[in-house]
């Protein structure tokens, strides 16, 4: 039955074989999300002919201010 590591533990094979074992396995597959993330942001971004987040949210605000003058 598995078992859930929590903190850097070893594990004795045989009468002279250590295996040290860290946490952390699921660090691959968080990075490569990440990079699609940001991948998809910027493909998205390109899409909206916007350079950055920032921008936007500029882009966001003075179109809700203009929208407000024409209530």
């Amino acid at each position: 039955q598995p078992l859930p590591l929590t903190r850097a533990a070893e594990l004795q094979v045989g009468d002279d074989v250590t295996v040290r074992v860290s946490p952390g396995g699921d660090q691959m597959a968080l990075a490569k999300a990440d990079q699609n993330a940001t991948q998809a942001l910027d493909e998205r971004l390109r899409q909206l002919s916007v350079a950055s987040v920032e921008a936007a949210d500029e882009i966001l605000r003075e179109r809700q201010g203009l929208q407000q003058q024409l209530q």
